[in-house]
């Protein structure tokens, strides 16, 4: 309350009869925590100041510097990471601040989606470029692997839990797992190389398989 008396630029011991009520509800919108507000005269001289203040659901870093992020897809403040320990974090490509971005908004949506499948955590979560053959791309605690999605995402995740839940020792020897291709989960223990990725292109219509960690 009294930062929000602060930023409504309302001076001590103001008339507040006469105060701007639009002019202090711009000051307040300023403020990048503030998504609407507004001012209410009552009868008596006495004025209220009614806010609705954004919500953060994660984070994301843009040139070096953290933002929390609302569940639009809008980095709204430059924060310290430390301040926010539960958030998930995630990424965009061309993401800036202040603007939505509907890359990150996809994110977000994932990440929500994680602890129905029992993939608790603070995960992390990359969505690539329409260009990137990636698609979309997961950290989770615990999993050491790159975990490649795809451009369907959240049909991915079922095998993947699977996959977490029943192969736990492949999961742990493995440095990239890569579910973008359908029936197909390849796991390695060095970085994809193209051929990889298109010899499992190829076999998509193969039924379901793992191939084992190599190296």
């Amino acid at each position: 309350a009294e930062a929000v008396a602060a930023r409504s630029g309302i001076a001590r011991h103001a008339d507040l009869g006469s105060v701007d009520v639009d002019a202090v509800a711009s000051a307040l919108e300023a403020d990048p925590w503030i998504l609407r507000a507004r001012g209410l005269p009552l009868p008596g001289g006495r004025l209220v100041l009614d806010v609705q203040v954004r919500t953060p659901v994660a984070l994301t870093t843009i040139d070096g510097t953290d933002y929390v992020v609302d569940r639009e897809g809008l980095p709204f403040a430059a924060v310290r990471e430390e301040t926010h320990p539960g958030l998930p974090r995630v990424q965009a490509e061309g993401a800036t601040p202040e603007q939505p971005e509907a890359r990150l908004a996809q994110a977000i949506a994932l990440a929500e989606r994680l602890p129905a499948y029992g993939l608790s955590g603070r995960a992390t979560v990359h969505v690539a470029a329409d260009d990137d053959p990636d698609g979309c791309a997961l950290a989770l605690p615990g999993v050491p692997a790159r975990i490649r999605l795809g451009a369907e995402p959240e049909t991915r995740l079922g095998p993947l839990a699977e996959l977490v839940a029943e192969r736990p020792d492949a999961v742990a020897m493995a440095t990239d797992i890569d579910l973008r291709f359908a029936n197909q989960v390849v796991l390695r223990t060095e970085p994809a190389r193209e051929g990889s990725a298109r010899n499992a292109a190829a076999r998509g219509h193969a039924k379901p398989s793992l191939g084992p960690p190599t190296g």
